[in-house]
């Protein structure tokens, strides 16, 4: 899997009113994501019923003092039951003007990407989520995917 644009260069795209631009490091608002890729290649996707409604990847905020992959580890965890391991790598930073329920209007971004030898998952936070599955890229097209999600999962894999 290859990002069209690298990390450290300046760029921007816009899709569905989601601007992603290089990370400031003023936004008060941090947040991880980890898309989750089994042997098949298929995606971990959850249908979230807070925030913004729709699909996305395991994700949540950065707590004040937490490491950006202390965070990614935990949220893929609560969320799914899935442990991180060690091929779990940084693919995208970057600032993105995504709202969220805590009120902030955009977000310092850290997506990872992690593969899995396994297709287990769980639903563990059936309060925030209404289900969980793997996803064929094709089977994900298909989804009512949250716009952030949309954008960063075609940058990952066009």
């Amino acid at each position: 899997m290859i990002f069209k644009n690298k990390r450290f260069r300046e760029w921007r795209l816009a899709m569905d009113e989601v601007m992603v631009t290089p990370p400031t490091g003023k936004l008060p608002c941090k947040a991880v994501g980890i898309i989750v890729i089994n042997e098949k290649g298929e995606i971990l996707l959850l249908d979230r019923r807070k925030g913004t409604p729709g699909w996305a990847c395991p994700a949540g905020h950065v707590e004040p003092g937490e490491h950006e992959l202390v965070t990614a580890k935990r949220e893929l965890f609560e969320e799914t039951g899935v442990q991180a391991n060690d091929s779990m790598k940084l693919v995208l930073w970057a600032d993105i003007n995504n709202p969220c329920n805590r009120g902030a209007k955009a977000h310092e971004w850290w997506i990872y990407t992690m593969v899995v030898d396994h297709d287990l998952a769980e639903l563990k936070e059936p309060k925030s989520h209404k289900g969980i599955g793997w996803f064929e890229l094709a089977e994900a097209e298909a989804l009512e995917i949250e716009p952030i999600w949309r954008l960063v999962l075609n940058m990952a894999f066009i």
